[in-house]
């Protein structure tokens, strides 16, 4: 085994030097863990925590019983589309005109557990605290990390599910034409439910 770092080739035919290659030797450990993560529940209603179903083995054979998991939580903006109502825009306005700015993701908090004698844990995402200072769609993402025993090395996967924390929502389509100032301009409008 050669050490790790920087090294150099060099091919002669003869006394006459014909090529040259430099290349690096690195570690490389190849993955020992498959790790799932499924969200229990696709579409929250505000203030609804979200379950977090985790499975994970080791690809060589071995139990993963006991492995530590983390689940790291956040809310992030998004849209979603209406089946049957193409266009149509549901989720926050990031335009940056009118002193407003884009969204942001809101952090949720880490949950930690260990899985049991099948591989397996259901961690619980907790629910934004004051939730009605989120008034837009958006998505739990759940970043998965389950700790190989011994080694500390993390496997990952990851899960969402569609936060909605409003009951109903305007979707909206610009009307076609060009945008001129001080011209009205024409849009479309529905209100769906959640």
């Amino acid at each position: 085994h050669a050490p790790t770092g920087r090294w150099s080739a060099k091919a002669y035919v003869g006394k006459a030097e014909v090529g040259r290659l430099r290349f690096s030797v690195e570690a490389f450990v190849p993955e020992r863990m498959e790790v799932e993560a499924s969200a229990m529940i696709e579409d929250l209603g505000g203030g609804q925590p979200l379950p977090v179903r985790v499975n994970a083995r080791y690809l060589f054979g071995g139990s993963a019983e006991g492995s530590p998991v983390e689940v790291t939580c956040r809310i992030a903006p998004s849209e979603f589309e209406v089946e049957g109502r193409p266009g149509l825009r549901f989720g926050p306005w990031t335009g940056g005109q009118l002193g407003r700015s884009t969204p942001r993701s809101v952090d949720l908090g880490v949950v930690t557990g260990e899985l049991d004698a099948k591989g397996q844990a259901t961690l619980t995402c907790p629910p934004l605290k004051g939730l009605e200072g989120y008034r837009r769609p958006g998505a739990v993402m759940a970043d998965v990390a389950v700790l190989e025993a011994g080694g500390g090395r993390a496997t990952r996967a990851k899960a969402r599910a569609r936060l909605h924390p409003a009951e109903l929502y305007l979707g909206l389509r610009e009307g076609s034409g060009g945008k001129i100032e001080g011209e009205v301009l024409d849009w479309e409008g529905r209100v769906v439910d959640r």
